[in-house]
């Protein structure tokens, strides 16, 4: 696989879908690895659990972080200025985004955010990983039709959807 250090215009997008949703969550009981290292860092200074929409830069911190630790994962020889990304992309994100974007377009986004940020033997231990599954229920809960649809489904759910 490879792997590129993706703009941050792309976690913009996705923490778009936020922006009337009150609320993330990450399991209190775990140290996410991800988390840890901005902790030592001092780019976060305490484990955060409860997320709001106030948060997104917190949050596009910590998706941005866990694509660099992939990067750097897949190409370890590879110095800031010759990872495979943008140039010129800044090492500290910062939101940019207003607007809710359209949920097909987030859940392209997020693949791809996925895609490149899975090279770390840890990926699925990861508070991105984590935000990563949460950010995708949120999108698809977006869906035009989504929740009109029935909840289980039956046979005749099928003939009335004819």
């Amino acid at each position: 696989m490879s792997a590129y250090l993706v703009s941050t215009d792309t976690i913009d997008h996705l923490l778009g879908i936020m922006r009337d949703h009150d609320q993330l969550w990450l399991d209190r009981s775990k140290a996410y690895p991800d988390v840890e290292d901005l902790i030592r860092e001092g780019t976060l200074t305490h484990r955060p659990d409860t997320l709001r929409a106030s948060d997104v830069e917190t949050i596009g911190q910590i998706l941005y972080h866990q694509n660099i630790r992939s990067v750097q994962a897949r190409y370890p020889s590879d110095t800031w200025d010759t990872m495979p990304g943008p140039m010129n992309a800044p090492r500290v994100y910062t939101f940019r985004h207003e607007r809710r974007p359209d949920p097909v377009s987030v859940l392209k986004s997020l693949a791809c955010l996925e895609y490149q940020s899975c090279e770390t033997d840890d990926w699925t231990q990861t508070a991105a990983h984590e935000l990563c599954q949460r950010l995708r229920h949120l999108a698809i809960n977006y869906l035009q039709g989504y929740a009109d649809a029935p909840w289980g489904w039956t046979r005749e759910d099928a003939e009335v959807t004819r």
